[in-house]
């Protein structure tokens, strides 16, 4: 059994390192090219090779690459991003759920049940979202998007003129192998280049970079330093962090040269959320628009006429059992019913006052008895009060009062409705008639102003007053 000899990462290195300077050694150039190896920058980012090159525009040209041996073989190998899978999944079924809740309730009746069973509409839109967030996931996962390759992310971090990716024969299983077939893929795509070292430490270039940058030259470019340049710079950034406020510490203040990171973390270049999660709240929020507004739509419920008289004869029945059942007391037991204070008399019920009236006459003690608003009281005044100048004018009477107190409480009705009156003794205008009545607050001098305001009064009649309580008079003053 032959024994397989691994290439280390150093071998790599070097080998590529020499590879690419011959491959760029007819560049134009106005200067030394610089080679080395094992480069960090800021965010974590690691360069196992570097090349560059004084142009005569003053810029520099420059490549990196990333060598990966059998043992760091992951740095090459994609994985499943399955949070952001996830994430997708929950957004796209948010959305769908979101827009089939909008159209039901705009277009359809279907939603209705949600006023009625709010617990079960709960329950159908988390089903929902559950059961389609599950189906896009499992339609969504054989997409390329969510196959994560380290060493791809990390060159989509920063800008190089090249960027190559050189592994040892013993990463893959061979060209057939999918995690080879996907890594070419992501590399052609993103205008990489591709080097693989055999065996014999001879290179094989798969796939060379683009001559145009892929990214629209949209990518930040990050300075480079060695090892040891890069700690001390780190420790001079740490102290001079350590010197700032509070607040700075929080607030606004970031250095250049971020702190170490951890280099073993092949995730830490994969993508955020922020979008979807955005996307999925505003879905959450239309839904929940949706069933407030479904929710404040209760039902209108019909009796059934049938049903409510049958309802109607069953509770009269059980009311008269009831009655049958209620002992009332004799007149000489001990039980004495408590007696009721504040009791209105059966005339203020809306009783006709006419056939309540007493054999004997009121005793006549005011004339003209007129409501103050500003006092919110009555003044009484004598007959003497509406009589002046000789003329002739026309009054609106309502009623016929034996009573003084009842006609007040009848005034306060009156008025609190709306309708201005006042109370007056007959006897003032009509000498025999002994009662009272209710006058409108105005004297009219025509008789077409006094029919006008009784027409005024007429639907007062039935709620204050009894029908066909309603004169006009003609008095003399």
């Amino acid at each position: 059994m032959a024994i397989v000899k691994h290439i280390s990462e150093d071998d790599i290195k070097e080998v590529s390192l020499r590879y690419l300077r011959h491959y760029y050694r007819h560049q134009p150039r106005e200067g030394a090219m610089i080679l080395t190896s094992d480069l960090r920058g800021a965010g974590g980012i690691v360069a196992d090779g570097y090349i560059a090159w004084p142009r005569a525009d003053g810029t520099f040209f420059t490549a990196t690459f990333e060598a990966t041996d059998y043992a760091k073989r992951n740095e090459l190998r994609f994985s499943l991003q399955r949070d952001l899978l996830w994430w997708d999944a929950v957004t796209v079924g948010a959305l769908l759920v979101a827009a089939a809740f909008f159209v039901f309730h705009v277009t359809t009746k279907d939603l209705h049940f949600i006023a009625t069973q709010p617990l079960l509409g709960i329950g159908s839109i988390l089903g929902a979202l559950m059961l389609t967030s599950v189906s896009m996931r499992f339609l969504l996962q054989p997409l390329r998007r969510y196959r994560y390759v380290y060493a791809v992310e990390q060159f989509k971090q920063y800008y190089a003129d090249d960027q190559w990716i050189s592994f040892s024969w013993d990463v893959f299983y061979g060209k057939h192998d999918p995690y080879f077939q996907e890594l070419r893929r992501q590399v052609i795509r993103n205008g990489f280049g591709l080097l693989e070292v055999d065996q014999e430490l001879k290179i094989k270039m798969h796939v060379a970079p683009a001559r145009d940058d892929t990214f629209g030259y949209q990518r930040q470019v990050v300075q480079f330093f060695s090892e040891g340049e890069f700690s001390r710079r780190v420790q001079q950034q740490m102290q001079r962090f350590a010197k700032l406020p509070s607040w700075e510490k929080l607030f606004g203040w970031r250095t250049k040269l971020p702190y170490v990171d951890n280099l073993s973390n092949l995730w830490r270049y994969r993508r955020a959320h922020y979008q979807q999660m955005t996307i999925s709240a505003m879905a959450m929020v239309l839904i929940a628009i949706v069933f407030a507004r479904e929710y404040a739509d209760q039902p209108i419920i019909y009796v059934d006429e049938e049903a409510y008289e049958q309802e109607m004869l069953v509770r009269g029945e059980e009311l008269n059992i009831a009655k049958e059942r209620e002992i009332v007391p004799p007149l000489d037991t001990l039980v004495i019913l408590p007696l009721q204070k504040n009791v209105q008399p059966y005339l203020s019920f809306g009783l006709d006052p006419v056939r309540q009236a007493p054999v004997a006459a009121p005793a006549h003690t005011v004339d003209f008895l007129v409501y103050e608003p500003r006092i919110k009281n009555f003044v009484e005044y004598t007959c003497e009060r509406l009589h002046g100048p000789a003329s002739t004018s026309y009054l609106v009477r309502l009623g016929q009062f034996y009573d003084l107190a009842l006609l007040k409480q009848k005034i306060l009705e009156l008025r609190g409705a709306g309708l201005p009156v006042n109370g007056l003794w007959a006897g003032c205008f009509f000498p025999g008639q002994q009662h009272y009545f209710i006058i409108l607050e105005d004297l009219h001098a025509t008789l077409e102003e006094a029919e006008q305001a009784a027409d005024t009064a007429i639907p007062f009649l039935d709620t204050f007053l009894p029908k066909g309580e309603l004169a006009i008079d003609r008095v003399n003053l």
